[in-house]
C-alpha cells in the first residue's frame, strides 16, 4: 500500500496526477490496484519505493519505480504502445473439425484467427466420432497448433483385445482404425499382436479369417492415404519386421503364412527375398496349394520329389 507522509516536520513533494494515452489504464502501486487513469496519487514516504505500473488491454505494460526522492515535480504522462497483433493458425487430423474459441464457434480446421491479442484463450475442437479436445493457450506470440482428436475406435478395441486376445476380428479392425488415423508405428505393432492369432486359426484351409490379410494387402498396394513416400516406406518396412519377427519365434508357422510372407515382400518390390521365403516355405511345407499358387506367381520353381 502507498504509504502517505504526514509527519511533522518531513518535508516531501505532494501528491501527482498519472494521465495516460488511450485512457483508463490500470494503475497498480506495488501490485495493488489503485484506479483508472487520469489518477491522483499520494507521494511516497521517506525511505519508501514504490513500484507503479499501467495497464490496458492489447498495450504493453508501462512500469516505473520512484521514491521520495525521485518523485516527480509535474504530472506523468504516460504513453501506452500498441501490443503487436497475433495470429494463432490451428490444424488438425482429421481436418475440418469445428473449433471454438472462448466457446464461441469460429469455423473449421484449417483455420486462422489474425488480429488476436496477446492474452490467454480456450480452443475447443469437435468432430463428430472422435473425442472433443480442449486447450487453454497463453498466446505471446504468433503460432500454429496441430491438434490431433483421439478416435475412441482404437481405446474401445484395444480393450476388447485385452479382454479377449484370441478374437481376430477385434485385431484386425484395430489395424484398420489405426492406419485410417496415420499411425502406422502403432498399427505394426497389432499386427505383431494378431500375427500368433491369425497363424493359429490357419492351421484349417483360409476363408474365414481372410480380413487380415487383407488389411495386410490394403497397407502394402497404398490403399490408405499416406502423407509421403516415406510414410509408404515406413510401413512396408514395419509390414516386413512384423512377418520376420514372426517367423524368428515360429520358423515352422504354416504354409499360409509363408505364403502371405512371400506375396508381401514380391508386392513390396523385394524380389529376391520374396523368393527365399517361398523356397523357405515349400521346402518345410511341400506343394501346399496357396503356398504353390504364390511360387507360381513369383516365378519360383520347386520339386519335392
Amino acid at each position: 500500500m502507498l504509504v502517505l507522509g504526514l509527519a511533522t516536520g518531513c518535508s516531501r513533494p505532494g501528491s501527482l496526477e498519472f494521465e495516460s494515452e488511450p485512457p483508463q489504464a490500470g494503475i497498480w502501486v506495488n501490485d495493488e490496484l489503485h484506479g483508472q487513469t487520469p489518477l491522483e496519487l499520494p507521494a511516497p514516504a521517506p525511505d519508501q519505493t514504490v513500484h507503479i505500473r499501467a495497464a490496458l488491454s492489447g498495450h504493453v505494460d508501462w512500469e516505473v519505480s520512484y521514491d521520495s526522492t525521485t518523485w516527480p515535480d509535474e504530472p506523468v504522462q504516460i504513453v501506452l504502445q500498441k501490443r503487436p497483433a497475433l495470429s494463432l493458425s490451428i490444424t488438425s487430423q482429421p481436418t475440418g473439425a469445428t473449433v471454438f474459441l472462448d466457446r464461441e464457434q469460429r469455423g473449421r480446421t484449417p483455420l486462422t484467427f489474425d488480429g488476436l491479442e496477446s492474452d490467454s484463450y480456450q480452443i475447443m475442437l469437435q468432430l463428430p466420432g472422435r473425442e472433443s479436445v480442449k486447450r487453454d493457450i497463453d498466446l505471446q506470440a504468433s503460432e500454429s497448433l496441430h491438434v490431433k482428436l483421439p478416435n475412441p475406435a482404437i481405446a474401445m478395441y484395444r480393450q476388447r483385445i485385452a479382454e479377449n486376445p484370441k478374437q481376430l476380428h477385434n485385431h484386425v479392425d484395430l489395424v484398420h482404425e489405426l492406419m485410417l488415423d496415420g499411425e502406422i508405428t502403432a498399427a505394426m505393432e497389432a499386427l505383431a499382436t494378431g500375427m500368433p492369432v491369425v497363424v493359429a486359426k490357419e492351421q484349417a484351409p483360409p476363408g474365414a479369417d481372410n480380413r487380415f490379410w487383407d488389411e495386410i494387402n490394403k497397407i502394402v498396394n497404398e490403399q490408405y492415404e499416406y502423407g509421403s513416400n516415406k510414410d509408404v516406406s515406413r510401413a512396408r518396412t514395419g509390414l516386413q519386421a512384423v512377418f520376420f519377427n514372426y517367423k524368428v519365434v515360429d520358423p515352422n508357422a504354416n504354409p499360409i503364412f509363408y505364403a502371405k510372407f512371400a506375396w508381401t515382400l514380391w508386392l513390396s518390390n523385394e524380389k529376391g527375398l520374396a523368393k527365399e521365403i517361398c523356397l523357405e516355405g515349400l521346402q518345410i511345407h511341400g506343394r501346399h496349394e496357396v503356398l504353390t499358387k504364390v511360387a507360381d506367381d513369383i516365378g519360383v520353381k520347386f520339386d519335392n520329389n
